[in-house]
């Protein structure tokens, strides 16, 4: 089955071949995907949370990578101040793309 808005979440911090097989992912499973990025307040509980780069670098880093694989103009990036984000508020979404690090935020979204 095609979706056509998945959603998606995380910290992306040192943006790495996890993170893109993940968003590849997303991509390959609808047509439009959401990615979140934790903002900086939402890192502050996390383990290493001082070595967590800033959000800004963080977002940077997943713009470059859908600008790598031509998928800007599918994906829009969204600054998560909780682990809802747009979820809860955009009924259009009809798929969440979780890893076993973010499995638990999608249990508490459904």
């Amino acid at each position: 089955m095609r979706y056509n808005l998945a959603a998606m979440g995380g910290t992306f911090d040192h943006f790495h071949k996890g993170h893109e097989t993940l968003i590849r992912h997303a991509f390959s499973t609808a047509n439009e995907v959401i990615i979140g990025i934790t903002n900086q307040s939402l890192t502050k509980d996390k383990v290493y949370a001082t070595s967590i780069a800033p959000y800004e670098k963080r977002y940077a880093s997943v713009k470059t990578f859908l600008q790598r694989i031509n998928k800007e103009k599918r994906g829009h990036l969204v600054e998560l101040h909780d682990c809802f984000g747009p979820t809860l508020t955009d009924g259009r979404v009809d798929c969440l793309v979780v890893s076993p690090l973010t499995v638990k935020g999608a249990e508490m979204i459904n």
